[in-house]
């Protein structure tokens, strides 16, 4: 169903990796579970990757107050928000 060889789904049963994005999506269609529960490790390094970018951001914002800064300010607080919540770790 997920139109992969049996490769890759030795390499999913192996390290949960799977391939490619579409077999990631493949996945949730098949069983309902969110690619970044099956990509953990992915997820985890690229949340970290953003989330330092983010903190440069954060930093380079603080005192500003025109309109588009603030935007920016209030994207970075739910970005900080959501991943505390909701990232699931390795």
């Amino acid at each position: 169903m997920l139109g992969v060889t049996q490769t890759a789904i030795s390499r999913l049963e192996g390290d949960g990796e799977p391939a490619t994005l579409e077999a990631a999506f493949g996945l949730q269609v098949v069983f309902g579970i969110q690619p970044r529960l099956f990509c953990q490790r992915l997820y985890v390094t690229v949340e970290d990757t953003v989330m330092k970018r983010a903190t440069k951001l954060d930093r380079d914002l603080r005192g500003k107050t025109d309109p588009s800064s603030l935007k920016k300010l209030d994207l970075l607080a739910s970005m900080v928000s959501r991943s505390r919540l909701t990232a699931p770790r390795a």
